[in-house]
């Protein structure tokens, strides 16, 4: 099994009426850890991880959840110290 060394917070934004949708098909990813709706400047949030920046790109680049949004911002994780409520 890889290593997933890299991980990174999608920001998402698009129109109200796809959210749903576009959230469920996030959720199905395996590289999706968590996906959630929510209020504010983007319509939805995700973690995900992958082994490297490469695989990083072809989530982002290549994937055909991407096609109902209207802008991503990505925050690429660079340490966590805390995960699953465990200090790391």
């Amino acid at each position: 099994m890889d290593e997933l060394n890299t991980e990174a917070l999608l920001w998402i934004h698009t129109a109200p009426n796809p959210v749903e949708a576009l959230g469920a098909a996030l959720a199905k990813r395996p590289e999706v850890r968590y996906a959630a709706a929510v209020a504010g400047d983007c319509q939805l949030v995700a973690d995900i991880t992958v082994a490297n920046p490469a695989q990083l790109y072809d989530f982002l680049a290549d994937s055909p959840w991407s096609k109902s949004m209207t802008h991503l911002q990505t925050t690429v994780v660079l340490q966590a110290r805390k995960r699953g409520g465990q200090l790391l």
